[in-house]
């Protein structure tokens, strides 16, 4: 009799520690689930600021230029020649040069109007932090908007700060756009080297000439 309730007890304490077992698993699993969808939803948030994003089209060339607000877009300046055309979607759009900087590759045009309702991005004012994840989305030859996930391998100063970073630009990359992993307009790509590619914080245009600081205000 002793000894069946003593099997009884011990069979009961496996049995208490299989659930145990059992409920720390699913909480582990759920927890898990979470933090994925936490973190899909982060990226997700990326693609409906598609909708800033515009084409800018040569004879040689393709690039992007990204809407930043009250009608103004900024593009890297080497893209804007005679006869450079402005697209979003299939509809062109007119538009004026209001300022440029060939030593930075930057260039802030006027469109005439914004009947298509361009998208306006949110600003990040923050400063950029080595290891943060950024996303690039840009035009290319037969890639329209194309996104691409990255890094920012580092950060430099010279005149102005800068990054780098390792997200996979078009082969056109320059006037892309980088924003963070809340979706906000960090800044846009000036130069597209191979492997890499150096971006321009927006919010160091406000600190390098008076002319950009008063447009962009």
């Amino acid at each position: 009799m002793y000894l069946g309730i003593k099997k009884l007890k011990s069979k009961l304490k496996i049995s208490n520690i299989s659930l145990e077992t059992s409920l720390v698993a699913q909480i582990v699993v759920l927890t898990s689930i979470i933090i994925y969808m936490l973190l899909v939803h982060h990226e997700a948030d990326v693609y409906p600021l598609k909708e800033g994003i515009l084409r800018i089209e040569n004879a040689d060339r393709e690039g992007t230029a990204v809407y930043y607000k009250k009608g103004l877009v900024i593009t890297a300046n080497h893209l804007i020649e005679d006869g450079s055309r402005l697209y979003y979607g299939n509809a062109q759009l007119k538009y004026k040069v209001i300022a440029r900087d060939e030593e930075i590759n930057i260039a802030i045009l006027k469109i005439a109007d914004n009947n298509l309702n361009l998208r306006e991005p949110r600003l990040r004012s923050k400063r950029l932090h080595q290891g943060e994840t950024v996303f690039v989305i840009g035009n290319s030859y037969n890639r329209d908007r194309y996104v691409s996930k990255g890094i920012i391998t580092s950060v430099k100063l010279l005149k102005y700060i800068y990054g780098y970073t390792d997200a996979v630009t078009t082969s056109s990359g320059e006037g892309s756009a980088v924003f963070d992993k809340k979706g906000r307009l960090i800044g846009i790509i000036i130069h597209d080297i191979k492997g890499s590619a150096i971006l321009l914080p927006l919010k160091e245009l406000r600190v390098l000439s008076k002319e950009f600081k008063e447009i962009l205000k």
